[in-house]
């Protein structure tokens, strides 16, 4: 479903990353003017986790985890690029690691991890 509010466009689709997994239902937020956002708002993916944080992700709130698709240092993404090539097809590898984490403990998907700073003190 294509929704478009304000100024923005909302993209609710399901996606599963193999012919074995489940459904997940992803919104895909897209601004006028900021980078595109991915959310998978069902399942929980910190539940299905057993309470573990999945590694790659930016944001955990009310049941919906924003994913981390790319890397704004390198541009991987440009506006322009189809989403069905970029964010789509992102997701459904994200999803794909994902479930390989859940698994194994291990995250394969690569990218850059900021490690948290530690308070001063």
């Amino acid at each position: 479903m294509t929704r478009v509010q304000g100024k923005e466009i909302r993209y609710c689709f399901e996606i599963s990353p193999s012919e074995f997994s489940p459904l997940y239902t992803c919104l895909l937020i897209v601004p006028r003017t900021t980078s595109p956002q991915m959310y998978v708002i069902k399942p929980d993916l910190v539940v299905k986790a057993r309470g573990r944080r999945p590694p790659h992700i930016y944001d955990h709130s009310d049941g919906k985890t924003q994913l981390c698709l790319w890397w704004p240092k390198q541009r991987e993404w440009k506006r322009g690029m189809k989403f069905i090539e970029s964010y789509i097809a992102w997701t459904a590898e994200w999803l794909w690691h994902y479930e390989y984490w859940l698994s194994s403990g291990k995250w394969e998907g690569g990218g850059a991890h900021p490690r948290k700073r530690k308070g001063k003190g």
